[in-house]
């Protein structure tokens, strides 16, 4: 299912192929790997960053290549222009705003021109997400409204290619048709559970 999800972002990526011999991509927060094996198969060299020791020997049972490391540390540590790829699933929300920020700026430094920049997280334009199901994980610290995240890739440097609504409650969103309910009731509650921003360096 992740792997299925993931699957939305490869019509972004797959034109680097074509501009880069060689495309390299980094994972923050890469958890199991499957943005990496979905990378790999699609002729990416990919590496993850996580500080999970049981996903991390996940992934190494899956023989992609991983290292145990705090996100911005490792950032900090790659070449400018290194990367044609740095994307951070269900990261963002787990770090504060001004390393939200270093972060960002850190990606925007090692990216290749043209490289993109990829950044999914929860929705909190959805009513049940933004006051209730986010803070389900404790980990979490606050929610990243997208006009906000938006703004701040812009400010950054970021050229935005694409704000994607994503995870729909398909149940939801059917019941509340098939009983009349009101659209905007509808847009509130039903509205997608998480979104992503896809940024590109100029």
């Amino acid at each position: 299912m992740i792997k299925r999800r993931l699957s939305v972002y490869l019509p972004f990526v797959e034109p680097l192929r074509q501009i880069y011999p060689r495309c390299t991509a980094i994972d923050l927060g890469c958890g199991r790997g499957e943005w990496l094996e979905l990378l790999q198969k699609n002729g990416f060299e990919a590496h993850g960053v996580d500080l999970d020791d049981g996903m991390l020997a996940a992934c190494t049972e899956l023989g992609l290549t991983v290292t145990r490391q705090e996100a911005i540390g490792h950032l900090k540590s790659l070449d400018d222009n290194s990367q044609c790829i740095v994307s951070g699933f269900h990261f963002a929300e787990h770090i504060l705003f001004a390393d939200l920020r270093v972060l960002i700026a850190e990606a925007l430094r090692v990216l290749k021109p043209g490289g993109l920049l990829i950044l999914e997280t929860p929705n909190p334009e959805n009513l049940l997400v933004g006051a209730c199901t986010f803070y389900m994980d404790p980990t979490h610290l606050r929610p990243l409204p997208p006009s906000l995240l938006r703004f701040l890739l812009e400010a950054s440097g970021f050229e935005i290619v694409a704000v994607r609504r994503l995870h729909p409650d398909d149940d939801f969103v059917e019941r509340a048709e098939r009983e009349g309910w009101p659209p905007g009731i509808v847009e509130i509650l039903g509205a997608p559970r998480d979104y992503a921003i896809v940024a590109r360096r100029p």
